[in-house]
C-alpha cells in the first residue's frame, strides 16, 4: 500500500490517540522508526492531481496541525507519497540525524508570514509601457530616453526591496529565531505586482508581540503588507522535504 506523507515528529508516547481523518477520508496512522515517526494515510490515485481540491489540502493541513498543538513537526509539503511502510522506514532511518536535529530547533515555534505587495510607481516604467507609450515614429533619441529610464528604474528596485525587507526585519529584531525571504509575482494580474514574502520562525511566547509590531509597523508603512499564521513551520524543515530555511 503507498502512503501519503504528513508530518514527522518525535515518538510519542500513545500511538493510539485519536487523529482527524486524513485527505478523501482515509484515517491516519503513525510509522515509527529511529526514535521518530511519520503520520500517514493510505494514499488515494487523485492524491497528485496538478490541481488538487481545496478540501483535500484543507484535510492534509487540519493533521498536520493537531500534531503541531502537541508537539514540534516537521510538516511535509502535500503531495510526498512513498511505496510502502519500508520506504517510510528507510526515510526516518536514513535522516534520522537530521531529522532530530530540526526538531529540536522547531520546538515551542510557530511560522508567521508577511507579505509585501510592491506597486509599480507610475514614474517608473515597466517593459509593456515602455514599447505602448511609444508612437509608431517616434525618434531615436526619444527612444533612447524611454530606454534609460526603464533601466534606471530596472537597476533600482532590487535595491529599493532589499531595503525595505531589512527595514521590516529589523522592525522585529528579537522576536524571531529564523527569516527566510523570496520574492514572487501575482499570477494573471494585468499590474504584474511583485509580492515579497518574509517567513518568520517565532517562538510561541512571542506571538503577541509579534503580531502588535506588525499592527504599529502596518500603520506607518508605505507598502502594502499583510500578515498571516501561525501555522506549522512549513518554511523551515529540511529542504527535501519541501521547505527551504535560512
Amino acid at each position: 500500500m503507498s502512503y501519503l506523507a504528513y508530518c514527522i515528529c518525535n515518538t510519542i508516547a500513545d500511538p493510539r490517540l485519536p487523529f482527524p481523518p486524513g485527505v478523501d477520508g482515509q484515517p491516519v496512522s503513525l510509522i515509527i522508526a529511529s526514535d521518530l515517526c511519520m503520520a500517514v494515510s493510505a494514499a488515494s490515485s487523485r492524491v497528485n492531481d496538478a490541481c488538487p481540491e481545496v478540501e483535500r489540502i484543507l484535510a492534509f493541513e487540519r493533521v498536520v496541525e493537531t500534531f503541531h498543538r502537541e508537539r514540534p513537526v516537521l510538516p511535509v509539503r502535500y503531495g510526498l507519497v512513498l511505496d510502502d511502510e519500508l520506504q517510510v522506514i528507510e526515510m526516518l532511518n536514513r535522516n534520522r540525524n537530521v531529522y532530530i536535529s530540526a526538531l529540536r530547533e522547531l520546538e515551542g515555534c510557530v511560522e508567521l508570514g508577511i507579505r509585501i505587495i510592491v506597486e509599480h510607481q507610475e514614474s517608473e516604467p515597466t517593459p509593456v509601457e515602455s514599447a505602448l507609450d511609444l508612437p509608431p515614429h517616434c525618434s531615436g533619441v526619444r527612444y533612447l530616453a524611454v530606454r534609460k529610464r526603464y533601466y534606471i528604474a530596472r537597476d533600482r528596485s532590487p535595491r529599493q526591496e532589499t531595503d525595505l525587507t531589512e527595514e521590516i526585519r529589523e522592525a522585529f529584531r528579537g522576536l524571531f529565531v529564523k527569516c527566510r525571504m523570496e520574492t514572487s509575482t501575482i499570477p494573471n494580474s494585468i499590474f504584474r505586482a511583485p509580492i515579497m514574502s518574509l517567513d518568520f520562525l517565532v517562538e510561541r511566547k512571542n506571538v503577541t508581540a509579534f503580531r502588535r509590531t506588525f499592527r504599529m509597523l502596518s500603520k506607518e508603512s508605505h507598502v502594502k503588507i499583510l500578515l498571516s499564521g501561525p501555522w506549522p513551520p512549513y518554511s523551515f524543515v529540511p529542504t527535501h522535504m519541501g521547505g527551504d530555511g535560512c
